[in-house]
């Protein structure tokens, strides 16, 4: 075994058990509260700060690897992208300033001054606080305005498209020739959902499940990009651990990302547990596997059980908190009873509910999904997109109209999106014809492209804007000056 192996090796092992540890201290954090939450609070203030650096220079690299190969396209859709999500940052003549948004922004600076940051506790309408600490730093710099509630957001949608774009380029580096051009278009795909295109204008808390879907699939696809520990950055794995734990500790629509990441990571683990097994398997007086390979597979299935492990806890932890207010989901015939009526509600009052959320060429790729067309990974993709939406609806929180509840749906369009466009790109390579494939990518570039403006010029529900948002900030600023 050569030495980058060795290091590899060595850095993985000490990667588990740094998160084995964490992990420890998360479960006496939420049993035992005290000096363990206060500890596991300012673990996860110094991996937060790594995490959104560690992003950022992952993006820039990308961007560099883009300039220096001359693939453009990609660079510039992503430009575009960033463009549309920060316009009108600053301004209520543009966007919407919600007064949830302010009061979400001074959850998390009233978090931070308490010791342990409340941690393993909540705070704005009874949601875990870990999201509105990191919704209040750019407050906390920039003071109570307009731009640094706005800018929050922005910012944590943008790195996450922008994260998702080099995953996918990782990811389409071996099938295609111009790997930049098939994961922009593939981002900017999801900006074709009407529901994501408005809440880009909206910042609201409601935004950050599919921000952070969209962050755990670029991680996702750097991982998993690379087979080779030696060639493993174990930052991939840690963004990815982290953005589940995040996932687990959210606005509850992130449930259905983080349980859809923990079956993935655990089936992971499993075949690479079955693969380990058979190293030992005996062919003509030799294994078939060297030793080297069956310490990279055993090391590597350590770093997925820790992995899932770290993600798993603040799940499993903030779900059996929230269950316990829940006595009408006691019973599953009540529950049912409550998914069918709140589905014939979405129907009666929001008929055209799914198109506020899904384009008709993604229905027909659901259909068609299900119809057993594609891959078996394709139809169990849109159930779970079926259960999650389902589940939206049945935990409505503080709404109780189908309408509204259909935005907690938006969590399942950039998993959807992304599959629908890998088996697009797999399809189109098919074909032999040069001028066919390129005629395809056109159209169909240019059909995204046309929705993606239509939603950003005149969204199908725009926000009401004639409010004036200053007495929010105003709001905000009180609420600071009373936690000051």
């Amino acid at each position: 075994m050569d030495g980058t192996r060795k290091q590899s090796l060595f850095i993985t092992w000490i990667t588990s058990g740094i998160l084995l540890c964490i992990s420890i201290l998360e479960i006496l954090a939420f049993k035992y509260k005290g000096y363990f939450s206060l500890i596991a609070s300012r673990i996860w203030i110094v991996s937060l700060a790594v995490f959104f650096v560690s992003m950022n220079i992952i993006v820039f690299k990308s961007f560099y690897e883009d300039i220096k190969r001359r693939q453009f396209f990609g660079l510039l859709i992503m430009l575009v992208i960033c463009g549309f999500v920060f316009y009108g940052c600053g301004s209520t003549r543009i966007r919407w300033l919600d007064y949830e948004s302010t009061q979400e922004v001074a959850a998390g600076i009233d978090a931070l001054s308490t010791k342990d940051f409340k941690y393993v506790d909540w705070a704005f309408w009874g949601y875990p606080a870990r999201q509105y600490i990191m919704l209040s730093v750019s407050t906390l710099i920039l003071g109570a305005n307009t731009f640094s509630v706005h800018f929050a957001f922005d910012f944590i949608f943008a790195i996450s498209a922008l994260i998702m774009y080099c995953g996918l380029k990782e990811y389409f580096k071996s099938k295609t020739s111009n790997n930049s051009l098939a994961a922009g278009t593939i981002v900017m795909a999801v900006f074709t959902s009407p529901l994501i295109a408005v809440y880009t204008r909206i910042s609201e808390q409601v935004l950050l499940p599919p921000s952070f879907t969209m962050m755990a699939i670029g991680w996702f696809f750097l991982y998993f990009s690379k087979k080779d520990l030696s060639k493993t950055n174990v930052f991939w794995i840690l963004g990815l651990g982290f953005c589940g734990a995040m996932m687990g500790a959210m606005y509850t629509p992130a449930f259905a990302s983080c349980c859809l990441l923990i079956a993935v990571l655990t089936l992971y683990t499993f075949k690479l547990t079955q693969s380990f097994a058979k190293s030992f398997k005996i062919s003509g007086g030799n294994s078939e596997t060297s030793g080297a390979e069956k310490k990279q597979l055993l090391a590597k299935i350590a770093l997925n059980i820790s992995v899932v492990l770290y993600v798993s806890i603040p799940l499993v932890s903030f779900v059996m908190m929230i269950m316990k207010g829940f006595d009408s989901l006691k019973s599953n015939k009540t529950a049912m009873d409550f998914v069918v009526k709140s589905t014939i509600g979405l129907i009666k009052e929001d008929p055209y509910g799914l198109f506020r959320l899904f384009t008709p060429v993604v229905l027909a790729y659901m259909a068609l999904a299900l119809a057993g067309l594609f891959k078996k990974i394709d139809m169990q993709i849109v159930i779970w997109v079926i259960a999650a939406v389902l589940s939206a609806l049945l935990m409505k929180g503080v709404n109780y109209d189908s309408y509204t509840s259909i935005q907690r749906g938006m969590i399942v369009v950039p998993v959807l999106i992304t599959f629908m466009g890998i088996r697009y790109i797999e399809a189109v390579s098919i074909i032999k014809s040069k001028l066919k494939r390129w005629v395809i990518h056109t159209l169909a570039g240019i059909y995204i492209l046309l929705i993606f403006t239509l939603n950003f010029i005149k969204p199908i529900f725009p926000p009401n804007f004639s409010q004036s948002g200053g007495k929010y900030l105003t709001y905000l600023s009180q609420e600071i000056a009373n936690i000051v």
